[in-house]
């Protein structure tokens, strides 16, 4: 009887101290690895999170963890995330650009022929001969 108690008490003491230490810490899945950066209070909210496809805007949205990197030296994770954000919306501005010009440029061929099939009739061959040699 007095194993099992020695046992159930030592799993108490165990669960306990597990609990406690990851109502102090968050435990992060990044692309690289984990990363177990401390909380500023103890508490069990996002004590565990996939930040591996999170944006900028997951980031705002839990704001100590965003401030908890960057207090424990993981700017770099936050700065790469940004840079390829901004990266992905400046290629999507330029094939939005390609396709307007793309656009614009079918628009003034269209009028140039029709404003040609018009005039066609006004318009004459140029004699192209050869110079009357004297």
């Amino acid at each position: 009887m007095k194993k099992v108690f020695l046992v159930a008490l030592s799993a108490v003491v165990v669960i306990s101290i597990i609990t406690l230490w990851s109502s102090a810490h968050y435990i992060l899945r990044a692309d690289k690895g984990f990363i177990v950066i401390d909380k500023r209070f103890m508490t069990f909210t996002d004590t565990f999170a996939d930040i591996r496809t999170w944006s900028s805007k997951d980031f705002d949205l839990h704001p100590e963890i965003k401030e908890a990197m960057v207090s424990q030296g993981y700017c770099d994770i936050l700065i790469e995330l940004k840079i390829r954000e901004i990266k992905a919306d400046l290629m999507e501005m330029g094939e939005k650009i390609y396709t307007k010009a793309e656009e614009g440029a079918d628009a003034v061929q269209r009028k140039v022929d029709e404003w040609l099939k018009s005039s066609k009739s006004e318009c004459q061959e140029p004699n192209i001969s050869e110079p009357n040699s004297k």
